[in-house]
């Protein structure tokens, strides 16, 4: 055998190998792993946690599935809750950092204020107190 270059059998067998172990690797990865995506395509399903609320975490994703979408929240409407900048500067008074009962957005999701939409088939008990924790906890953009 020559050095540097395998023979023809050890070379074919090689490039084999080179292709079937990351294609094994893949697969017997693929079987070992949760099949769900863990992607949350209902705003039924965020959940907020108990304490140090993350709007990237829960506050933007229960807005884009819940409120700002096309015809009710979205970028080009009157009351836009599409982004950070928008639910902070959009209307005087939507959230006030460290004062949920001030706060329009909290008024709105606990029922204190008129929504045109009924929110209870979208808006939970733990989205409530997650949104309110929020604003308590600062309205950072975390």
């Amino acid at each position: 055998m020559r050095k540097g270059k395998p023979s023809g059998y050890f070379s074919s067998t090689l490039r084999f190998a080179r292709f079937v172990v990351p294609c094994l690797l893949l697969v017997a990865s693929l079987m070992w792993t949760d099949c769900s995506t863990n992607t949350i395509t209902r705003a039924q399903d965020v959940v907020f946690p108990d304490s140090n609320v993350s709007y990237s975490a829960s506050v933007q994703p229960l807005m884009a599935l819940g409120c700002a979408f096309s015809g009710c929240h979205s970028f080009n409407t009157s009351l836009p809750l599409d982004s950070y900048v928008s639910i902070l500067s959009g209307s005087p008074g939507m959230v006030i950092p460290f004062k949920p009962d001030q706060s329009k957005l909290v008024q709105v999701i606990q029922g204190k204020l008129s929504h045109t939409y009924d929110l209870g088939s979208t808006i939970t008990d733990n989205h409530r107190k997650g949104i309110a924790l929020w604003v308590q906890e600062g309205a950072k953009n975390n």
